[in-house]
């Protein structure tokens, strides 16, 4: 359930959710492909000008704020995704 601070307060606030571990994209499309047992075709490009070398969510605020903490690991979430995916898309046919 929503913390109860997301009702209460008129105003807009932004929290960062994450696990607390920097993931690379290659791991998670890697993991994507390992749990939904399909295949991504994918390569590797030059780093555009701009672009992080990391960047990882600090979900500190949403933990102290709300009490909120990430509660599936990596595998279970992008599994979960696809099958969401695959029945909204179902249902919008």
């Amino acid at each position: 359930l929503p913390a109860p601070r997301l009702y209460s307060s008129t105003q807009l606030e932004a929290y960062n959710l994450g696990a607390g571990k920097g993931i690379s994209v290659k791991e998670i499309i890697e993991t994507f492909e390992k749990v939904n047992a399909v295949k991504i075709k994918w390569s590797f490009a030059p780093r555009r000008q701009g672009d992080l070398p990391s960047i990882f969510a600090d979900a500190s605020k949403a933990k102290r704020e709300l009490n909120w903490e990430a509660k599936t690991v990596l595998g279970e979430s992008l599994r979960n995704a696809w099958h969401w995916e695959q029945k909204y898309r179902k249902l919008n046919k």
